[in-house]
């Protein structure tokens, strides 16, 4: 999480988004890979289309359920259906969820915009689908909000110049190209990988298969950072197809940096 502006309304009205919004385009400019997302709120939507008409727009899918499950059934269909990060994936479930008319007239009247990754611009890499960051923010300010607005604003300044400052700290100590937490990570997931075969058809191109079975296919492109599941893509992570064959016998000597998107960069 990294706070880039924060506001004091009285009320979320369009206007008091559309202004705050207004006011974070003059903080970081028209960004060429942008996504904003919102959870649910009506005013916040037609600010987002008003004032980042560029951006990606996409909604919180925590927020959707929540509207979703007062209304319909069905549920079960609609998560792998966000979640999933191939197309024809996300169109296997939700074609469960439209084939009632009813469901689908009310998400493309009221949730048009993007809840589902295999939507998303690849370019960005965030998959989240919901706000969950925000809540976040939120609890972690909540033992001020009652105070007056101004001993609000100077609390939360203090707060994240001191967690700015905490970061600076952390980052001098930081070595290597790669964060070592995402390499951490990385190196965890390589564990219990022996249920996937490798079929090489070069030495950085290959399919990648569960034993046994044929229909779980999928082509890995090391050297351009690529699986046809789309995973990689999204998150600028190998994904497991990825890390089974970049950990392959052959490439022991390879560096698990060198196959992670800048994104996660020390620099960045």
């Amino acid at each position: 999480m990294f706070p880039v502006a924060y506001g004091f309304f009285e009320s979320e009205t369009e206007d008091n988004w559309h202004w705050f919004l207004l006011q974070l385009r003059k903080a970081i400019g028209d960004l060429p890979n942008l996504a904003l997302c919102s959870d649910a709120c009506k005013g916040l939507t037609n600010a987002m289309k008003d004032v980042f008409p560029e951006a990606e727009k996409r909604e919180c899918f925590r927020h959707l359920m929540n509207n979703y499950v007062k209304q319909y059934a069905g549920s079960e269909y609609m998560y792998p259906a966000a979640r999933a990060y191939k197309a024809e994936v996300y169109d296997m479930y939700i074609a469960n969820v439209r084939s009632n008319p009813d469901i689908a007239a009310w998400l493309d009247r009221f949730h048009s915009l993007l809840w589902y990754r295999s939507a998303f611009n690849p370019t960005i890499k965030c998959d989240y689908v919901t706000n969950n960051i925000a809540e976040v923010f939120n609890n972690w300010i909540k033992d001020y909000k009652d105070l007056p607005v101004c001993d609000l604003a100077d609390k939360i300044r203090i707060m994240i110049m001191q967690l700015f400052y905490k970061r600076r700290q952390i980052g001098r100590r930081l070595e290597g190209k790669i964060l070592p937490s995402i390499i951490a990570q990385l190196n965890a997931r390589t564990r219990g990988l022996g249920h996937l075969e490798v079929i090489k058809g070069d030495d950085y191109v290959a399919e990648v298969r569960e034993n046994g079975d044929c229909f779980s296919r999928y082509v890995v492109k090391a050297h351009l950072r690529e699986c046809s599941c789309k995973e990689w893509q999204h998150t600028g992570k190998p994904c497991h197809n990825a890390l089974c064959l970049i950990t392959a016998q052959q490439y022991r000597n390879v560096m698990m940096e060198e196959f992670v998107d800048d994104y996660y960069s020390v620099d960045m």
